[in-house]
């Protein structure tokens, strides 16, 4: 899910359904077939609670159904190479007389243009058996190729450039092969096998990536889309194993059905995204360190997280320090806000116990900008207010046992008043921002079925859930735990969305295989 929203982020929103028909074909419905295999061979072998004769009935069918199967494809191969053999005594003939004509199967005979007998030889190649060891030994060895090239590859290496031109050549020689059977076969006869037309389509796409990338930079964005294809055509392969046409067309008798559960399963997420967005639209949202997704760390900001709000949050850059054992915060006009300058040193010895080096003592003084101080002015600190928009301290739940009230409420007051603030620690400028995540949110049906999906993935939907059960209010901080009632949506989704709908592709492809 990460590489997705990589991908979202670089490409745009569009890029998720890439991964999104990645995980439906290729989790939900292929990886499923292997599935179908092993429950075929599991019920072959549990023959518990079955009587001799229910066995006896079942071997059979399974023996009847292998020899059909069997005698199938010996039929298909032995009408081939008849067809084959007859072509090609047709071409000797032609080839060893020059003759012009041939038989025909009323007795007399026919006479044949060029261009026919130039079609009898090409169909006689096209059926010879080492025709299609020869493209398949292609295709092999251009998924190889492909497989070898990546991005990192130099553009100006000689692995790259090698790796072009054999790219143009197995193009050039797809092409010729597609050329070759629709002259063989004829236009109409070769398009009327669904096998021959995802040849074409595959070979036809490649051959116009191919030209875009050989035409110049200007189309090298559409080239490089349409090169993508080029992953097809070891698919091509499926048409001249008996194995794999048996599988790929076991999966395409199930897409009619599966078509059925996805429309289900858009419905059941609708429904699921539209609860996401009366349940978190806008809760997501926290105040985070600018151009970052770290949230800030609000008790050492001298705020409370239940008092962080979308305004306080928006308001800008602060400054924070230390008074009276209490961290303050302070608002600023921005990273030259305020001028500190320190005026005793702080002293930094090795404690043993925790391993680590810690500074104390010290203190700093600042004065506001001109423009931070016409702010604080404009909005004072209210000291009968746990915090204000402008100048906030912790309270005493969070804040240093024992710190000084009064010392804090002075100190935040004047500076608010008069610019001029003094701090018992290192003073720090702390930008930050009120962004929702990078990754996801409920703003929208879109990203809440997207969020949904992520989650039926079962990975990093912890992370959106133990935000939901953080978050609050719109406009609010998220705070631990708040509400953990919202953990009961993701475990059901996950019941419903994931285990249900996934055991209904599953029950679809088996039955289909």
């Amino acid at each position: 899910n990460e590489v997705m929203y990589d991908g979202m982020r670089t490409k745009g929103d569009a890029a998720c359904l890439y991964f999104i028909l990645l995980v439906v074909i290729g989790n939900y419905i292929v990886l499923n077939l292997f599935l179908a295999i092993l429950l075929d061979n599991f019920a072959d072998m549990d023959s518990s609670g079955e009587t001799a004769a229910e066995t006896a009935a079942r071997e059979e069918r399974k023996a009847a159904d292998l020899q059909r199967k069997k005698a199938v494809a010996l039929e298909r191969r032995k009408m081939r190479r008849e067809e084959w053999m007859k072509l090609q005594a047709q071409a000797s003939l032609l080839s060893s007389g020059g003759g012009k004509s041939l038989k025909a199967a009323t007795g007399g005979e026919v006479i044949l243009s060029a261009m026919d007998r130039t079609r009898i030889r090409a169909r006689s190649l096209i059926l010879h058996p080492k025709f299609d060891q020869f493209i398949i030994l292609l295709i092999l060895v251009s998924s190889v190729l492909l497989a070898v090239d990546s991005p990192n590859v130099d553009e100006d290496s000689k692995l790259k450039k090698a790796l072009n031109i054999t790219d143009v050549v197995f193009v050039c020689l797809f092409g010729l092969e597609a050329a070759l059977k629709m002259f063989a076969l004829g236009v109409k006869k070769y398009f009327a096998s669904g096998w021959n037309l995802m040849d074409f389509v595959i070979v036809f796409i490649g051959a116009i990536g191919a030209i875009l990338e050989l035409s110049g930079s200007a189309t090298m964005q559409a080239a490089r889309s349409m090169r993508s294809f080029r992953a097809l055509r070891p698919m091509r392969m499926a048409a001249r194993a008996e194995g794999m046409r048996i599988v790929i067309e076991a999966l395409f008798q199930a897409v009619p059905p599966i078509m059925n559960v996805a429309l289900v399963c858009i419905l059941f997420y609708l429904i699921f995204g539209i609860l996401g967005l009366n349940l978190f639209m806008g809760k997501m949202y926290r105040c985070v360190y600018d151009s970052t997704d770290n949230v800030i760390n609000s008790p050492a900001m001298g705020i409370a997280a239940r008092d962080v709000t979308k305004q306080w949050c928006a308001s800008g850059t602060h400054l924070t320090g230390c008074v009276g054992g209490a961290r303050v915060a302070l608002y600023s006009s921005g990273a030259n806000g305020w001028a500190c300058t320190r005026v005793t040193s702080t002293v930094s010895e090795l404690n043993v116990d925790f391993n680590r080096v810690e500074t104390y003592s010290g203190s700093w003084t600042c004065a506001a900008s001109a423009d931070t101080l016409a702010v604080l002015t404009a909005d004072p600190y209210d000291p009968t207010e746990r915090f204000g928009l402008r100048a906030s301290y912790v309270d005493g739940t969070i804040g240093a046992v024992g710190y000084n009230t009064t010392a804090v409420r002075e100190a935040v007051t004047t500076a608010a008043t008069t610019g001029a603030f003094s701090s018992t620690c290192e003073p720090r400028l702390e930008a930050h921002e009120w962004k929702k995540p990078e990754n996801y949110n409920f703003d929208n049906i879109g990203a809440s079925m997207l969020v949904l999906f992520e989650t039926a993935t079962l990975e990093m939907w912890l992370e959106v859930m133990y935000h939901s059960v953080d978050a609050v209010a719109e406009g609010l901080q998220p705070r631990l735990n708040y509400n953990e009632g919202a953990a009961l949506f993701y475990v059901v989704f996950i019941i419903i969305g994931a285990f249900f709908v996934m055991n209904l592709f599953v029950g679809v492809t088996i039955d289909k295989f």
